[in-house]
């Protein structure tokens, strides 16, 4: 169907505006994290965990435009943007710079371009709760808000405006050892009242002739929860990452591959069609 469905937490499904929202997850392909990887960058660039967890370092925080971030000493900027025309240069890059004018890491246009324009088209957002005890289910709220019709200039001005913005959560951990371990996580993210910034229409309410459903890995045996106006789910113990798809009725009967070859963990219900 195209539809891009993203689940957030909220604190009431009926304050759907002040939760963080990841809206993208692409890894540098540019600069001197590009050129020599996670782990180098993270030691040039990054600095000792503020936790006091011995042995690792952290490069994190949250990175808006032009305004340099207090622990990395980096500053995000547009290049190749020109907030004031409303153009943008093809060749350009959103990009991390130091003091001296070096590029930390960049990600270019052409591939946020293709990867925002395919993933952002049409979304849906889902608004969730989590609960751990005395087993960790979900809830799912009646009511979503859809985003239609985007374009890489919208999440251009979200930037700029610092609206959206990037919040890694990389990481050098056993940093001293021989063979230290490494995880990347970049990630652009915004506050749920931003969204509507970022697509020509959208409206919230209640929802689509359509069923969203969380599906995992084939294999899992897990039990149903009882269908209530908001759907409570137990999750597997191994706690694996699900994958929601939006689904019309007529896929109930005669579900898509990835439906028949995984595990229907929950549904929910909507009761209008999207455009």
């Amino acid at each position: 169907m195209g539809w891009e469905v993203k689940q957030h937490n909220v604190p009431g499904f009926n304050s759907l505006d002040s939760s963080v929202i990841t809206l993208l997850t692409p890894e540098p392909n540019g600069g001197y994290y590009g050129t020599h990887g996670i782990e180098a960058f993270v030691r040039r660039f990054g600095y000792a965990d503020r936790t006091g967890r011995p042995d690792r370092l952290n490069f994190g925080g949250v990175h808006r435009v032009n305004k340099c971030h207090p622990y990395a000493h980096l500053t995000m900027q547009l290049h190749g943007y020109d907030p004031a025309t409303g153009k943008f240069l093809p060749a350009g890059s959103i990009a991390l710079v130091d003091n001296a004018g070096e590029v930390a890491a960049s990600w270019g246009f052409p591939g946020l371009i293709t990867h925002w324009t395919q993933k952002h088209k049409k979304a849906v957002y889902v608004p969730s709760q989590c609960r751990k005890e005395p087993r960790r289910q979900y809830a799912f709220g009646p009511r979503v808000r859809l985003a239609m019709r985007t374009d890489f200039l919208r999440l251009l001005r979200a930037l700029a405006a610092g609206a959206v913005y990037y919040d890694p959560g990389i990481k050098v951990e056993q940093a001293s050892a021989a063979k230290p371990s490494h995880k990347g996580r970049s990630q652009f993210r915004v506050v749920s009242r931003n969204i509507p910034t970022l697509y020509e229409t959208g409206r919230t309410g209640g929802s689509l002739n359509s069923f969203l459903v969380i599906v995992t890995k084939p294999g899992i045996q897990e039990r149903y929860a009882k269908t209530r106006s908001h759907l409570n789910t137990r999750l597997p113990a191994c706690r694996c990452r699900t994958t929601p798809l939006l689904l019309r009725r007529s896929h109930l009967h005669s579900p898509p591959p990835e439906v028949r070859s995984g595990l229907v963990l929950s549904r929910l219900s909507f009761s209008r069609s999207p455009p």
